[in-house]
């Protein structure tokens, strides 16, 4: 916010405000306005179902570095270690079948 130029710090009000008022984001026309609807963008179902691949890649990404805290993978001696202490402390139960 200090590196934008319209806006100062209001000791008073302890916030950032704009120093130039007249100027609008949107106007209230704008924002009543009713869109045309032939003005609108047509999504692809392609695109759709790329967005939701990426999601369900980026969860499965996430949730694979929370395991990687809790389990170590020893290729090399073929040997599993499981920190269970921490998986106890962080509100898991950990299971062995």
């Amino acid at each position: 916010m200090r590196r934008e130029a319209d806006y100062v710090f209001n000791k008073g009000s302890k916030r950032y405000e704009r120093t130039s008022e007249n100027e609008q984001f949107m106007s209230l026309d704008e924002l009543c306005g009713t869109k045309n609807p032939s003005s609108l963008v047509k999504s692809n179902p392609n695109d759709y179902n790329v967005k939701v691949d990426d999601l369900i890649a980026e969860l499965m990404r996430d949730r694979l570095i929370e395991i990687q805290t809790f389990i170590r993978l020893e290729r090399a001696s073929k040997q599993i270690f499981v920190n269970s202490k921490m998986i106890k402390d962080s509100g898991y139960v950990l299971k062995v079948t």
